[in-house]
């Protein structure tokens, strides 16, 4: 498996930098719904001011200033969530991307991340040679779809990032109601679950060839032909093993985030 240089530029880049034209796109498609969460925001207002003017009213009191200077407050923040929305998703990307520039620059002397199949050492009979080669190849098979999962799990992390940030200012108006402001609350720790898979992804790449090369999984045996097995046997495992966790990193991001 070799993961090259790119795939950690993709990580470590804001969604302006990863692809400009969908990043204007979604910027433009989160302008386009901020009327509607404008609707949100005032039908939220509308209603604690008149229940909390009824209130006032029954207990033979006025609306008393500072108690609407709270209410104002309150949905001025929840105004600003609304218009500030790109600006405020892209702080989250980049606060998320300088610590996986930190991560990388101390866990990686170098851009490319390669861990070959090991080579078939000793002598051979034929059928030996024939089984270990073929398990060669099924180790080769899973480094390289490794290498296609990781390149996938990458884009399908920026899209997801993309789809959050256009629909921000629907979500963030929710923030002004008790009842609702739940869900503003996951929203936003979804994305920032979503971005944090990053970093999870660069620590699983830097710690994957060292965890290989250095046989933490290790058998013991003797002669060729069962050394040669259990190589390419163990070369598998951590193989698929690399994969189960690499696949699992948003799940685990999202638990990090108590989602």
């Amino acid at each position: 498996m070799k993961i090259d240089g790119s795939t950690l530029t993709q990580l470590l880049s804001s969604l302006d930098e990863y692809n400009p034209a969908v990043n204007q796109l979604v910027e433009k498609i989160s302008k386009g719904i901020i009327p509607v969460a404008m609707v949100i925001l005032g039908v939220f207002m509308y209603i604690e001011l008149n229940n909390t003017t009824r209130r006032m009213q029954v207990e033979q009191n006025r609306l008393g200033l500072e108690l609407f200077i709270s209410v104002t407050w309150k949905y001025f923040v929840g105004f600003c969530l609304i218009m500030f929305t790109d600006e405020i998703f892209d702080s989250i990307v980049w606060i998320v991307n300088a610590a996986g520039n930190i991560i990388s620059h101390i866990s990686t002397k170098k851009s490319d991340l390669d861990f070959s199949v090991p080579e078939i050492k000793g002598k051979l009979k034929g059928v030996q040679k024939m089984i270990v080669s073929s398990m060669g190849a099924l180790a080769q098979f899973v480094s390289w779809f490794a290498e296609i999962v990781t390149k996938i799990l990458v884009f399908f992390r920026a899209i997801e990032l993309y789809i959050f940030k256009a629909a921000a200012p629907l979500l963030v108006a929710f923030f002004v109601n008790d009842e609702w402001r739940p869900i503003t609350m996951k929203f936003i720790k979804m994305f920032t679950a979503v971005a944090l898979q990053g970093i999870l992804i660069i620590i699983i790449l830097s710690i994957y060839p060292a965890v290989a090369t250095n046989d933490m999984l290790d058998l013991v045996v003797k002669g060729d032909w069962l050394e040669n097995l259990s190589a390419m046997f163990l070369t598998i495992c951590k193989g698929v093993i690399f994969i189960m966790v690499l696949v699992g990193s948003q799940r685990k991001a999202k638990e990090w985030m108590g989602g």
